[in-house]
């Protein structure tokens, strides 16, 4: 009888973790994600922060961040963000390049992974959260 318990909790935990699993999405164009994204930040230094970014079809992005010590607004020009190899990419107000890897798992839900060339990192889904 044991054995059969043990083997029943195995099932279920790999069929739960089976629908958990997230995959890399290349992204075909800006399309794709226009809109707003929005989620936690970790800078370099280890400061988390709240940002959030409005994607516009003419590759300008409206974005708000809030770090411990300040925060700021802003907006990048058009075709600041660009599509390259199926992730996205710009850079941001301090020229430093981001590059963002879109995420999807079995249930259609989406993410945006992020990663800045001083080691920034950016966790993203749409809407607010």
């Amino acid at each position: 009888m044991r054995q059969k318990y043990i083997l029943a909790v195995l099932v279920f935990s790999a069929a739960f973790t089976m629908g958990a699993k997230w995959a890399d999405t290349p992204i075909e164009s800006l399309a794709t994600i226009v809109g707003l994204w929005s989620g936690n930040g970790k800078t370099a230094e280890g400061y988390d922060y709240y940002i959030s970014y409005v994607f516009k079809e003419d590759g300008s992005i409206d974005y708000s961040q809030v770090v411990v010590f300040g925060g700021h607004k802003g907006q990048l020009r058009p075709d600041a963000v660009r599509v390259k190899g199926g992730k996205l990419v710009f850079e941001d107000y301090a020229g430093l390049l981001w590059t963002f890897t879109l995420q999807e798992n079995k249930k259609g839900r989406r993410k945006l992974k992020g990663l800045r060339e001083d080691g920034n990192r950016q966790l993203l889904k749409p809407g607010h959260y």
